[in-house]
């Protein structure tokens, strides 16, 4: 699948991931990053990558696309990162909080999204907490 041509330009989205993704963005302006690791020695991948997040998500998608195989050197202590593979591309050495993505705990945007209101919440009590 993954070295076939068109692999990537035609995955359709998860569900309700366009419009969670766009609520994000919209919520979160210049906050919110697409980041990617293509697979080794496919180099079509990373066009194809780039051409569906700006299919979905225009120039501004694109423009906060990151490509990368080595997603731990992306990001801070601050930072989340939603994956749906984090046994790939060093994710469990990423400094942020990573939610696992299509797992039991995040199987669906939803939950994706309660799960950071409730993070954003408990960091802002751990702030108040500290004033």
């Amino acid at each position: 699948f993954k070295r076939q041509a068109g692999s990537y330009l035609w995955l359709p989205p998860v569900k309700d991931s366009i419009e969670a993704i766009k609520f994000l963005m919209k919520a979160l302006p210049g906050r919110v990053w697409f980041l990617t690791k293509p697979p080794k020695h496919t180099p079509y991948a990373y066009v194809e990558k780039a051409l569906w997040v700006q299919r979905y998500f225009g120039d501004d998608g694109l423009h906060s696309l990151i490509v990368t195989q080595d997603k731990s050197l992306i990001g801070t202590v601050n930072s989340v990162l939603i994956d749906d593979r984090p046994h790939k591309a060093n994710v469990e050495k990423f400094l942020g909080v990573v939610f696992h993505f299509l797992s039991e705990q995040y199987p669906d945007w939803q939950s994706v999204i309660a799960g950071l209101v409730f993070l954003a919440a408990e960091r802002a009590t751990a702030r108040v907490d500290t004033e």
